[in-house]
Parts: C-alpha cells; structure tokens; sequence
C-alpha cells in the first residue's frame, strides 16, 4: 500500500520526467534531457512498487497537459513513450511467483520484461503507420520538408535528386524507427534505475546478471517472420514488417551487449576486452547492427556456451 511519503516522492518523479520532457525542445543540450526523462518514472516504480510508479506517470501527463501548448496532444504523447511504457515495465518487472514451501520468489526474467516492452514498441510502430496513413497530403509534404532541409545540412554535397530518393525511403520507416529509439531508452533507463534502487538498499526485487541475459522463443519466430515478409511484400505488409524488423533490433542489440560481456569476463583482460570491443563499436559505421547479429547467433545458437569455463568438478 502506497503511503502518504511514497505518493510525494512519487508525484515529485512524475514532475522531473514531465519538466525534462518539456524542457527538451529548447535546444541540442537540452535533448540529453529527453533521453532520461523515463529515469524517476522508472527509479519511482522499482523503488516504491507498482502503485507509486502509476501515480508518477499519472502526475507527469497531468504536468504536461496543463503546461504544454499542445496540452492534452503532448500529454499524450509522452504517455505513450515515456510514461505508459515505463509503468508496464515495472509491472512487469516486478511480478513473480512466490514458493509457498521456501517462501522465495521466482522472479518475472529480464528477457520476458524487455520482450513486453519490444512487443509495446512493435504495436506503437504500427499505430504509427495506420496513422500516418490517415493523415492528409500537407501533414506529410511538411516531414518531407523538414527532412530535406535537415538532410541539406548534415549533406550539403549530395545531389538534390538523391536527397530526394533517400528522403523517400526514409520516411515510411519512421514509425519503426521513434519507436525502436524509445524503447532502448525506456531499456537503458530501466537498467540505471534499476542498479540505483539496488545501491540505495530500495530495490523490490534482487537485482539481476544482466549478463545472462536470454530473450523469449516467440522473438526469434517474430524475427524470422518480419525478415521474410520484409522480403517477400513490397506493399503494407511489407512496410509493417521492416518498421516491426526495426524494433526487433533492439532486444537482440542488448542481447548482443550481455553476450559481448559475458565473453569478456571469461578473458584474462576483460577491462581490456571490452574497451576495445566499444571503440569497435563506436567507430564502425554498422556497429549497432553487428551487436545485433551477435545477438541473435547467441539466441540461435548459444554463443556464450562455447566460452563457458571449464567446470571444477565442485558442486555449485
């Protein structure tokens, strides 16, 4: 039961989400702002419980919807990527099956969690999709616009008639694609939310080898299913599929980060190891998608089993 102290802390998360999302827009610096506006939603809800965390994300539209000029259109719209999302993680996450006999709790896996949030993600990119769609012709002359004139700026020396064909090609995947972006940022706030509650003795539930990190059987058949329909469609479903393929990167991206540190903490250097496999990645222009094919040969074929240490002979 939520007492008077956690509704307080909880409506003051839900007003520091609410003002970094609001104050978001104001400049380049103020973007980071954005980025962890999900983070007291989140340390609200693993902290506090369930009833806290709702009550964060309630305060934060409610802020928004009063200050924004937008108003009730901004509200919603950071609950539908920051604020619904974050409160069915701790849902989520703080679910378990408790052992009548030992007493202990099985815990809800950190897969199935990040697989709710893909699922979540994978809906709103379609959501997205339908609703460009209604949209009129001006709605959409206004992205293209506002594309090509970013676009001339970040690449001034590429053809007019390129910029038009990329612009083109880019803007049917943007659903997929704001989707994917919140969703790894409601992930990687979860995870920082998460280790804070745990240092501060506040987390409800033990804090988990993110390490061992293992996705869901039913997102390798989805992977599968969006890559062939992807291939075979060049219509809407063709399109569902690339935008729901976006998404489904990032769970086998994470993946591919706790394989990655999983390996290298079973090298000599691990410290070593992985300050070069993050150079590796940052510089590589298809880093991102190359930790994401790692992710994926460990769901397919258990990468990090082969660099498992040899076994003592010990019980465990």
């Amino acid at each position: 039961m939520t007492t008077m102290r956690d509704a307080l802390i909880a409506v003051g998360g839900g007003g520091l989400s609410a003002a970094a999302w609001l104050a978001a827009p104001n400049g380049p610096l103020f973007v980071l702002l954005l980025i962890v506006a999900p983070l007291p939603l989140l340390l609200v809800g693993l902290g506090l419980g369930v009833g806290a965390g709702a009550l964060a994300a309630l305060t934060g539209a409610t802020v928004i919807a009063v200050l924004a000029e937008s108003g009730v259109v901004a509200a919603a719209l950071f609950g539908g990527v920051q604020a619904l999302p974050s409160w069915l993680v701790v849902r989520q996450a703080l679910s378990g099956r408790a052992s009548p006999a030992s007493g202990s709790v099985t815990w809800t896996p950190i897969g199935s969690v990040l697989g709710g949030l893909t699922a979540f993600a994978v809906l709103a990119a379609v959501a997205g999709l339908v609703a460009g769609a209604g949209t009129g012709d001006e709605f959409k002359l206004a992205i293209r616009e506002q594309f090509s004139e970013a676009f001339a700026v970040m690449a001034p020396n590429v053809a007019p008639a390129d910029r038009i064909s990329v612009i083109e090609s880019v803007v049917p995947l943007l659903p997929g694609i704001g989707a994917a972006t919140f969703a790894l940022m409601i992930a990687f706030n979860a995870v920082v939310a998460q280790t804070l509650v745990a240092q501060g003795g506040r987390a409800l539930r033990p804090r988990p080898d993110w390490s061992s990190l293992s996705l869901p059987g039913w997102m390798s058949w989805l992977l599968v299913i969006a890559i062939v329909t992807a291939r075979l469609d060049n219509g809407d479903a063709g399109t569902v599929a690339v935008n729901a393929l976006i998404v489904l990167t990032v769970p086998f991206f994470l993946l591919g980060l706790a394989t990655a540190h999983a390996m290298a903490a079973r090298t000599p250097a691990p410290g070593l190891v992985l300050m070069i496999f993050y150079l590796c990645f940052l510089l590589t222009p298809l880093g991102g998608m190359l930790v994401a094919a790692l992710g994926v040969a460990e769901d397919w074929a258990g990468v990090r089993r082969r660099f498992a240490p040899p076994r003592t002979g010990q019980g465990a």
